[in-house]
């Protein structure tokens, strides 16, 4: 081989060398660029799987009775009737309503009653009207049957007496109800009449 192909081997070796000294270099440079950019040699922390959060939303299930569900309550209105049902809704508004307070009856005045004079006088009361037996005074005997009112407060008899006279009186009951003051007409003039309660019959 001549001085010539050497020197030709020599320098293609020389180029050869050279770009594979510099494709090394190159290779060193960006796998150092790597190593620092964490992407060579540097263990990542492993990420936490994603978590799937499900969420079950249950249909409402219409429980059985007794089974200690608690169940809605439900309010009860009641409505007006109609208006054209004018007798319902009288019925309607009349219960709603308090109820009117009963009549009050007069205080019963039975039993016997004696005037001043001692006579006895038996009085059967049925709501306002009265009945009236007299007794006399001196044998106890009955001695005649009147009738009366008891209205507003105000008692009003009427009857014979023994004699056969006619009486009529008028009387106001007392609080306690056991005493009748008022007038006496008859005989001739007007008295002043007072009469108690003696009992419920005249022998007593």
């Amino acid at each position: 081989m001549g001085e010539l192909e050497r020197k030709g081997i020599r320098e293609v070796s020389s180029w050869v060398v050279g770009i594979a000294a510099t494709a090394f270099a190159g290779l060193a440079s960006m796998l150092g660029a790597l190593h620092e950019l964490g992407y060579i040699g540097a263990k990542q922390a492993a990420a936490p799987a994603p978590v799937a959060v499900v969420t079950v939303i249950a249909a409402p299930q219409q429980a059985a009775p007794g089974e200690g569900e608690l169940l809605p309550h439900h309010h009860r209105h009641h409505p007006m009737p109609a208006a054209g049902n004018s007798i319902a809704a009288n019925q309607q508004l009349a219960s709603n309503q308090t109820p009117a307070a009963p009549a009050i009856a007069p205080p019963t005045i039975d039993g016997a009653w004696r005037d001043l004079s001692g006579a006895c006088h038996l009085i059967t009361q049925k709501g306002n009207l009265l009945t009236i037996v007299n007794f006399n005074r001196f044998n106890g005997h009955e001695s005649g049957i009147g009738e009366g009112t008891y209205s507003n407060g105000m008692i009003r008899l009427k009857f014979r007496n023994h004699k056969g006279e006619m009486l009529a009186y008028e009387f106001l009951l007392g609080p306690a109800g056991k005493r009748m003051v008022g007038t006496l007409q008859g005989l001739g003039d007007t008295r002043r009449a007072d009469w108690h309660y003696a009992g419920t019959s005249c022998s007593e």
